[in-house]
């Protein structure tokens, strides 16, 4: 089993039946342990999946977490139109 479809099983199945301390508690393997912060450090957000391939490692962040890793192509194509 991977680790999307180990936090999938643990995730309750109904949304009447959501139970957020439960979810937190299952994601909490994969988010960075860090305390409130005065000043701004970098943290890696990819760490939970730093045993993987990089390339695989975006993928599964967006697949699980739905962070936006990567531009569309319309995207790029803009941003090289705009010099940038």
């Amino acid at each position: 089993m991977n680790d999307i479809q180990d936090v999938q099983q643990a995730a309750p199945h109904k949304a009447a039946e959501f139970d957020q301390d439960h979810a937190i508690k299952e994601l909490k393997h994969y988010l960075p342990a860090q305390a409130s912060l005065k000043d701004f450090i970098h943290h890696n957000s990819l760490h939970a999946f730093q045993n993987l391939p990089f390339h695989e490692a975006a993928q599964t962040a967006t697949e699980l977490f739905g962070y936006k890793t990567r531009l569309t192509l319309k995207e790029y194509r803009q941003l090289y139109a705009d010099k940038r």
